[in-house]
């Protein structure tokens, strides 16, 4: 690979990342792919297996598919059917009808673009950092190997996080409830107190749940805690 080619590729993790703001041009169209009409939300069913894989998804950064079904993909993979009842909830709350993820008028003034672009933001703000570099792991498996600097408009930009955050919901979200989410997330809470108490160091106590555009969130509080003398591990006095 070239020294220029690493370059590119470098730049477009760190975009996907959330490292890098590009510049956001206006007025044109930089992409002469396929279009299609945004479908209700009443049409939307939940995603498949199939449709996860690697093959399928980097067929978004080829533009190989319109942007109206980039964004149908990851607004199934978020829960929304006929409303927003089945949505991550704090997702819901922000976004209860499904957002524009892409820019699909292709109109980037910023009256047009803001809510798109904040929406975008948004998506790849909720991907945890383990999962940042998802194109990178998997969609290179498929012969991905990124985008030319000087190709590298919003529009593949916007595809690009879309797709890494549909690789992190295949990944830790999909085929998984609400609740086993949030269970898992107290499983891990609950680990890592066992651990403090063994260390004698202060624990912490899960407040609330809730779920951030895809990712499970426990709120904590941290407790100074003392063990008693000859007593469990469980057995702690809280101040």
């Amino acid at each position: 690979m070239s020294s220029s080619s690493v370059v590119v590729m470098g730049l477009l993790w760190a975009v996907v990342s959330g490292f890098v703001l590009l510049p956001t041009p206006t007025g044109r169209d930089f992409c002469r792919g396929p279009r299609s009409s945004i479908p209700p939300p009443s049409a939307l069913t939940a995603p498949t297996a199939e449709e996860l894989t690697n093959e399928n998804i980097v067929k978004i950064v080829n533009e190989e598919v319109s942007d109206s079904e980039v964004n149908e993909l990851v607004w199934r993979c978020l829960g929304y059917r006929e409303d927003a009842s089945e949505v991550f909830p704090k997702w819901a709350a922000k976004y209860p009808e499904p957002p524009d993820l892409v820019g699909v008028s292709r109109v980037y003034s910023k009256d047009v673009d803001e809510p798109v672009l904040r929406a975008n933001q948004a998506l790849v703000a909720s991907i945890p950092m383990a999962y940042k570099a998802g194109i990178k792991e998997h969609l290179s498996k498929v012969g991905f190997t990124g985008f030319k600097l000087e190709g590298l408009t919003p529009n593949k930009t916007r595809r690009a996080q879309c797709a890494n955050w549909l690789l992190f919901y295949r990944e830790a979200l999909f085929g998984k409830s609400l609740e086993e989410l949030v269970a898992a997330k107290s499983r891990d809470v609950e680990a890592e107190n066992q651990q403090l108490r063994e260390e004698g160091k202060s624990l912490k106590v899960a407040t609330g749940t809730g779920v951030v555009g895809g990712t499970t969130t426990t709120s904590t509080t941290t407790q100074t805690t003392t063990t008693k003398t000859g007593s469990s591990p469980d057995e702690v006095t809280t101040t």
